[in-house]
């Protein structure tokens, strides 16, 4: 089961991203298509509840290091990456308008879904004629299934949330756990 306070969390993050995306996406195209502003609601739930139910099972996997699915003991993974290290973010106050509206989470947390989507270079593989190290780094493998599948979220995908509506889904999930 789930806990009353989860589900709250859930809903109140479901609509903090919802109401950040909504405008971005309100007279937009995405793959070509017109959003009819009566769709918009359903599209951004769904897509909504999907970007969440990705968080969640980032929170999962780095809490449950017995799985060795995400690599927590990884230290470039553990500090840059992590959902542990975006909770660390949670408590630095967003003092100028700067901060309030950068994208440095919402590019962050973007990064780390494609990491489980796409999984992780492998680390012999070459740039240019230089070596990737920053690919060696870690290794994740490709999760098979629709959860990381950015096809899936395709309106989302196009959304940019800023640090302060990231900050505040970070601080519900936290809070629930």
């Amino acid at each position: 089961g789930v806990s009353e306070s989860l589900k709250k969390s859930l809903r109140d993050a479901i609509e903090l991203l919802g109401n950040e995306a909504a405008p971005q996406l309100i007279n937009s195209t995405v793959n070509g298509k017109m959003i009819a502003q009566k769709d918009l609601a359903d599209i951004l739930t769904i897509e909504c509840l999907r970007y969440m139910y990705r968080i969640l099972f980032l929170l999962f996997v780095e809490s449950r290091k017995e799985l060795q699915y995400a690599p927590i003991e990884n230290p470039a993974y553990a500090t840059a990456y992590s959902f542990e290290s975006l909770r660390d973010l949670e408590l630095i106050p967003l003092v100028t308008d700067e901060d309030r509206n950068g994208r440095y989470i919402n590019d962050t947390i973007s990064k780390l879904f494609r990491f489980f989507g796409e999984g992780t270079p492998a680390g012999d593989e070459k740039i240019g004629s230089q070596q990737n190290t920053t690919a060696a780094a870690f290794e994740i493998s490709p999760l098979r299934g629709a959860l990381f599948d950015a096809s899936k979220t395709p309106h989302l995908n196009t959304v940019v949330f800023t640090n302060q509506t990231l900050q505040s889904v970070i601080r519900k999930m936290s809070l629930s756990e």
